[in-house]
């Protein structure tokens, strides 16, 4: 039996959970929070996460505004002094907020990319290796960041990390990271 001391995800996973931190499959990663099991983020991942959540947060916030704009063109609203606007989070605070929470109720560990050359990305892209495969495909350079930076984690603590991820790339990649594929959403993770 392989013996894991850490556990991470990739952007993809975040995204295919709807940003659900407080429930499902990412509350799981509560049970880690005070045990021998890490739970990792890199340093890409997090900035494309809360990235990628303000936008929803904004997107969302905007359709709300916009109904409540609607609803007075229409006088639906028996107030037609009516505002919303004081009662709705700021969508890049609320993100914020809301992945602190997360890291915060998981003991997330960040782990840097400083010890992560430049050098060893280019390597990968212009011998196409993955994440880059044969594809021309320059935006996998966060990944490419993420997963070497992990690499080093993993060489450094020496221990295995289980990594919770669809992406392809991420699981042609590397041997010093096992990538869990969910086949169904999981409630329960167990290493």
């Amino acid at each position: 039996m392989i013996h894991y001391g850490a556990v991470t995800f990739d952007t993809q996973s975040i995204q295919a959970q709807g940003f659900r931190f407080e429930s499902g499959f990412f509350q799981a990663f509560r049970q880690f929070k005070d045990s021998c099991i890490r739970v990792l983020i890199s340093v890409p991942v997090k900035m494309e996460i809360v990235k990628h959540l303000e936008e929803t947060n904004q997107k969302y916030h905007s359709e709300i505004l916009k109904c409540i704009l609607e609803a007075k063109k229409y006088c639906i609203l028996k107030n037609k002094n009516f505002d919303l606007y004081p009662y709705l989070e700021n969508p890049r605070d609320l993100a914020s907020f809301r992945f602190e929470g997360f890291c915060f109720n998981t003991g997330m560990q960040v782990v840097s990319c400083d010890n992560v050359l430049m050098s060893e990305v280019l390597d990968l892209y212009i011998s196409s290796k993955p994440p880059f495969g044969n594809k021309n495909k320059k935006n996998e350079f966060p990944d490419a960041i993420s997963l070497l930076s992990l690499e080093k984690w993993v060489v450094n603590n020496k221990t295995r990390i289980l990594a919770i991820s669809e992406d392809k790339d991420w699981i042609s990649t590397t041997a010093y990271i096992k990538i869990l594929v969910p086949k169904s959403p999981i409630l329960g993770i167990c290493i």
